[in-house]
C-alpha cells in the first residue's frame, strides 16, 4: 500500500478521535469525565444498596464510612459499557427518577439537569 495513503488514513483517524470528544452545556467536556445519564434512584447512602462503579458515598478517611446526605444513582455509558455513578445531590435541587442529567466520573460533583431534556 502507498505510504502516503497510510499517512492520510492515520491522520484522518486521529482527527476523527478529536472530533468525537463532545462538550456538553456549560463547557463540560467528555474528556474531563462528564457523561450523559439517567437518574435511576435517589436516597440516603444506606438506601441505595451496594457499591457502584463510581461511588461518592464513601469517605476518603480510610474507614469506609458512608457520607451523610442524599445521593442519586445515575446510569451512564462509559467506553461502551453500562456503568452507575452514585453522586451527591444538592438540597433543594434533588433530581427525580428518570431525569436526564450530566454527571462526572472523576469527581463527586452533583448531577446537573440537562437543559431541555
Amino acid at each position: 500500500m502507498n505510504p502516503r495513503l497510510l499517512l492520510l488514513i492515520g491522520a484522518a483517524a486521529a482527527l476523527a478521535g478529536c472530533a468525537s470528544n463532545p462538550v456538553f452545556e456549560g463547557g463540560r467536556a467528555w474528556s474531563d469525565g462528564w457523561r450523559e445519564g439517567k437518574v435511576e434512584k435517589v436516597g440516603s447512602a444506606a438506601e441505595l444498596g451496594y457499591r457502584q462503579s463510581y461511588d461518592c458515598r464513601y469517605r476518603d478517611d480510610g474507614a469506609g464510612r458512608e457520607a451523610p446526605g442524599r445521593f442519586a444513582v445515575v446510569a451512564v455509558q462509559n467506553m461502551g459499557k453500562h456503568r452507575h455513578v452514585v453522586a451527591p445531590v444538592e438540597p433543594g435541587r434533588e433530581p427525580k427518577e428518570g431525569d436526564q442529567v450530566l454527571t462526572n466520573l472523576r469527581g463527586c460533583a452533583p448531577p446537573i439537569a440537562r437543559a431541555g431534556k
